[in-house]
């Protein structure tokens, strides 16, 4: 039981197997009635398994009509799970792919971790400046909102032209590196770390702490990471957890300027 909950191996396992153990009893049986050759018995009980009416037509007898109305009524109870498994495995993939669960298949792309109101025109200025490339992609990870809300903020559908970049969302945290693999943060040319403007400066700056950990439990990034950090007090602290190249960001301190 806890192998069946634990492994999305185990059901299908098992339709196989009962399958199979079903298959070659039944073979022994029409064997045993018939005196048949054991290759035709193997194949006449795969018949009686998959096809309902294969037993109507079977000679040989009583016994044999009877091994044939077993298999069939087997065959029936094993179909049976095998649809009821199919519909919930495309189920679950399809909700997989509602929810952004699935992993994009991207590289030399800019991945943006996070959320806040600097989303909307980071992915504008992102545009312009793949415009020379003739484009590119935009991966957003955010676990603030849902997948239908983050996909209405990058939707654009207010006419912004986004010369001919494109846009992804998934949800995840950003401070687990499975999400960040969902994105394919190792791969990116660019990895960019929105602050959080719900919370304190310093929670901030913390929380992009975490994330600049996170991607460092990756050994090789093909880009570079660029942070905001809201205090200009943690940009040293941000650099020295730090194992790939990194640019810190104080957008308080720029606008100053």
């Amino acid at each position: 039981e806890q192998w069946w909950a634990a492994s999305p191996r185990a059901i299908p396992l098992t339709l196989l197997a009962t399958s199979c153990t079903a298959v070659l009893c039944g073979s022994w049986a029409f064997q045993a009635a018939t005196d048949c050759r054991w290759e035709e018995a193997i194949f006449t009980s795969w018949l009686f398994v998959a096809d309902p009416a294969a037993h109507a037509s079977v000679e040989g007898g009583t016994a044999a009509t009877m091994v044939g109305w077993v298999m069939t009524c087997l065959g029936l109870v094993i179909f049976g799970f095998i649809v009821s498994v199919t519909q919930d495995m495309m189920s679950s993939k399809v909700e997989s792919l509602r929810f952004g669960n699935s992993r994009i298949i991207e590289h030399h792309h800019t991945v943006v971790l996070g959320y806040s109101e600097a989303l909307r025109p980071l992915i504008s200025q992102l545009a312009l400046a793949n415009e020379s490339e003739g484009g590119g992609t935009v991966v957003v990870l955010s676990d603030k909102m849902s997948m239908e809300e983050l996909m209405r903020v990058v939707e654009f559908q207010d006419g912004v032209d986004l010369r001919g970049t494109e846009t992804v969302v998934r949800h995840g945290s950003p401070l687990q590196a499975e999400s960040l693999l969902k994105v394919c943060a190792p791969t990116a040319k660019s990895v960019v770390i929105l602050a959080d403007l719900d919370i304190s400066a310093d929670e901030s700056d913390a929380k992009v702490m975490r994330t600049v950990v996170a991607l460092s439990a990756f050994p090789k990034l093909a880009g570079h990471i660029v942070a905001e950090v809201r205090d200009v007090d943690n940009v040293e602290n941000v650099r020295l957890v730090a194992r790939h190249p990194i640019e810190c960001v104080v957008a308080n301190d720029t606008i100053g300027r």
